[in-house]
């Protein structure tokens, strides 16, 4: 890819209330885009990146477009120059995408996204994910940058009709399975606890999930955004030092087994006592005031 190739970020917004939020943004590169035509979707973000793909506003194969929520400054905490700085950076290097992961916190807590899940109420995951036969994942330890959650995004055109596409052939796998397994479809179909909507049964965040695995298996230049010590002080505060020692212990325990070791044991007070686990779940996923 080539870093001459145009930068334009799609952010979603989709109530009136939400819009001052956009103001803030360089209107060269942030981009408003009114999504309440997806106010009804099951899918959630899937939706969306189907239907960046299907609008195909790349006028070339180096073009980069992202797709970012209202909130996602007050979200992710991160500092907006820091955000600018690491996408020139980026675009120098000549990358497939750069990904802003906002769940700082339960990336440094847990060994992947679908620990992550399981831990914080998606209980049907312990029987869609063997079902799948990728119930392994949710015992290894994967790379520290990989925790995504389809969460902000910006790539090429390439990288996202292959994700889209590898969402949807698992999408696909396990619409097929519910036809003749019915525990999966029982579980697989019914609410996962999502303290927002529960509604939404398992499939968005099953959809979160899979990006990681996405990660760890395309060979795509992907940039992560790492947080900087500014960056973490000021969305965790008194919080920032057991989350940064953490995060930087579960970035080098991969193939470390005492370092991993201690990763597990510092962590073990805080995923065990849940009153804790939800104070930093809350501090990922803060209510923002309109």
């Amino acid at each position: 890819m080539s870093s001459n190739g145009n930068l334009k970020i799609r952010v979603s917004w989709y109530d009136e209330s939400q819009k001052p939020f956009l103001d803030e943004l360089d209107d060269k590169v942030f981009e408003p885009w009114d999504v309440s035509f997806n106010a009804k979707s099951d899918l959630l973000e899937l939706d969306l990146f189907r239907k960046l793909l299907e609008e195909n506003p790349f006028e070339t194969e180096d073009d980069l477009m992202g797709v970012f929520s209202w909130k996602f400054l007050r979200k992710s905490g991160v500092p907006y120059d820091h955000l600018m700085a690491e996408i020139a950076k980026a675009r120098r290097k000549e990358v497939d995408a750069i990904i802003l992961n906002p769940a700082i916190a339960n990336n440094a807590l847990f060994a992947n996204g679908l620990e992550q899940g399981i831990a914080c109420g998606h209980g049907g995951f312990k029987v869609v994910f063997p079902k799948l036969e990728l119930g392994q994942i949710t015992k290894s330890l994967l790379p520290v940058d990989t925790f995504c959650m389809s969460s902000y995004i910006i790539a090429n055109r390439a990288f996202w009709r292959d994700l889209v596409r590898f969402l949807d052939l698992y999408l696909d796998i396990a619409d097929r399975l519910a036809k003749t397994d019915e525990e999966f479809k029982k579980v697989y179909f019914a609410s996962a606890g999502y303290h927002r909507n529960r509604k939404f049964d398992h499939r968005p965040f099953m959809i979160e999930r899979l990006v990681q695995l996405f990660l760890n298996t395309r060979m795509y230049n992907v940039h992560y955004l790492h947080p900087t010590e500014n960056w973490l002080g000021n969305k965790f505060g008194d919080k920032a030092e057991i989350v940064d020692k953490l995060y930087h212990l579960k970035r080098v325990s991969l193939n470390n087994s005492l370092l991993l070791k201690e990763w597990m044991q510092v962590r073990h007070p805080i995923v065990s006592d849940w009153p804790k686990l939800t104070e930093f779940f809350h501090l990922d996923d803060p209510k923002i005031e309109m």
